[in-house]
């Protein structure tokens, strides 16, 4: 976006806003956003304009074990800089959990050089509540599973005894 027009820009964050449940970021210089989309105030409970100029607020949102990874991603340098993903989770202002994917894209400028980083972020906290409910699910199927084996293992081992003690008297 750095070699965009304005009315490119513009027309690109007219359509990031009408987005729902993304917030993307551009910061030309680590910790410093040049835009914050109008999602971002659906996944951090926050209007942007709370973080755009102070990055340790945007950090305090960051569910503390998550927050080092994130200084890290913020404070890095170009050549620490490097297109990823990752899941994280943000606290909201009334202490409920969001989790969100984090794509972190460099755009380079002419010469090869980090110019601006884009962070798309996407909320899959339904993703994350869907997945645990199958992962207690599975551990209770494997927990009847284990009680079903048992409880039929006592009986066939007397079956198979007494089938082996028909075979010898037979």
């Amino acid at each position: 976006m750095s070699n965009a027009s304005l009315g490119e820009r513009r027309n690109f964050r007219a359509l990031v806003d009408q987005l729902d449940g993304v917030a993307l970021w551009t910061a030309t210089r680590p910790g410093e956003f040049d835009y914050i989309s109008a999602g971002f105030e659906g996944i951090w409970g926050i209007p942007p304009e709370d973080v755009k100029d102070d990055v340790t607020r945007l950090l305090d949102t960051i569910h503390p074990e998550d927050r080092d990874r994130v200084r890290k991603n913020i404070s890095a340098s170009d050549q620490g800089l490097r297109d990823e993903a990752y899941e994280g989770r943000v606290v909201q202002p009334d202490g409920s959990v969001r989790w969100v994917l984090t794509r972190q894209i460099l755009l380079r400028d002419d010469d090869g050089e980090v110019s601006e980083v884009v962070g798309i972020c996407t909320d899959i906290t339904e993703q994350k509540q869907r997945e645990r409910t199958l992962e207690i699910q599975t551990e209770r199927l494997e927990e009847f599973a284990s009680v079903v084996s048992h409880d039929l293992r006592n009986p066939l081992n007397v079956v198979e005894g007494r089938i082996e003690l028909a075979r010898q008297d037979c």
